[in-house]
């Protein structure tokens, strides 16, 4: 027998609090950071983009389970709206952010982007970061 995942089962390695809702219905990635991508500066900038018919609402950046940012999408990605031409804002999908991670200690920590569009739909995105130094 075959068990099928549901979009609103909890998955253990999405932030606290945060249920996926029909994540098909969000087109979205994390251009940077690359995961696994070593982290050098006490700056983490994270750019990527998101898109939905229903029009994204806000994307909320994780680390390692605490909210330190919201964006929203805003920035032009061409690239997008030639991939979505069926999708209004396709081309103001792009979204980028500078968080500070001074705080983080050395070692392996996780960054999510968890996308809502309008219609209350919920994608998270995942990637694995890599601090290697401390300027503090």
């Amino acid at each position: 027998m075959r068990l099928r995942r549901t979009s609103r089962e909890v998955n253990p390695w999405l932030p606290p609090g945060v249920t996926q809702r029909n994540p098909r219905a969000i087109h979205a990635n994390i251009d940077t950071p690359a995961s696994g991508a070593p982290e050098w500066s006490d700056v983490l900038n994270v750019t990527g983009w998101a898109c939905s018919r229903a029009g994204v609402e806000r994307i909320d950046l994780y680390v390692d389970g605490r909210l330190t940012n919201r964006v929203r999408p805003g920035l032009h990605r061409t690239d997008v709206g030639d991939l979505f031409p069926m999708i209004a804002d396709a081309a103001l999908s792009g979204f980028a952010s500078a968080m500070p991670v001074r705080d983080l200690g050395l070692g392996v920590h996780q960054l999510h982007a968890v996308v809502h569009d309008r219609a209350g739909n919920v994608r998270a995105l995942a990637r694995s970061i890599r601090r290697l130094t401390s300027d503090a």
